[in-house]
């Protein structure tokens, strides 16, 4: 799991009297070799997400009937900060397992599967969201930002009517247009190529405040 516990002075002597920059690689196999060393079974919850895909898979492992971990009624419930949003707000979405966070608007006649919605998301109408994670955004968009909106001819922060997205991460504050298809449907492993995204062990990655157009194809 990545927790060590050391002797400050036993520490300090293992840095100063070699070159090893790595606790797995290198600290460790040679203090096995010339001091004592014990080591703690763990047989919880633990997920490595080291890697894009890892990541989004633990996200989306969440969403299951049965998660491997239980955030509310568990032995150990896990409680997000409290930021006073409203309640979300959805008008006729069809929703199947998914976990979705406080402040969000989702529009009629879209559907959720298998994803994780963060907070203040704002989802337009007839949008499928699958196997995603989308992380929300910060802040509000105020009346004034929508006219900013249209004079920038960008979308708003969110995601817009008509789009499909699957098997992807949105950062916070992402910008998606209507009709936007995020799938990698040619099936690309890694790619850093295009401007506004990458892909990572097949999954989308939308990076934070990116702004994709209208009817952009990933």
């Amino acid at each position: 799991m990545g927790i060590y516990l050391f002797n400050r002075t036993t520490l300090v002597q293992m840095l100063a009297s070699g070159d090893a920059t790595d606790f797995g690689k290198e600290l460790f196999p040679q203090a096995i070799d010339s001091h004592r060393v014990q080591t703690h079974l763990f047989d919880g919850y633990w997920e490595d997400i080291g890697t894009v895909g890892a990541f989004h898979k633990a996200n989306i492992d969440l969403t299951s009937e049965n998660p491997p971990f239980d955030f509310t009624y568990g032995d150990h419930p896990v409680f997000t900060r409290p930021r006073y949003l409203p309640c979300s707000r959805l008008s006729g979405v069809t929703v199947n397992n998914s976990l979705i966070s406080d402040g969000c608007v989702i529009g009629r006649g879209s559907v959720i599967e298998n994803s994780v919605i963060g907070v203040r998301a704002q989802i337009a109408e007839n949008v499928t969201i699958r196997n995603t994670y989308i992380m929300g955004a910060d802040s509000y968009e105020q009346s004034r930002h929508l006219e900013d909106n249209t004079r920038a001819n960008r979308p708003g922060v969110g995601v817009g009517a008509d789009s499909i997205i699957e098997n992807a991460i949105i950062d916070k504050n992402a910008r998606i247009g209507r009709g936007v298809r995020i799938r990698n449907e040619a099936g690309v492993i890694d790619s850093d190529d295009a401007p506004h995204y990458v892909i990572r062990d097949k999954i989308v990655v939308i990076p934070k405040y990116t702004i994709l157009q209208d009817r952009l194809v990933i």
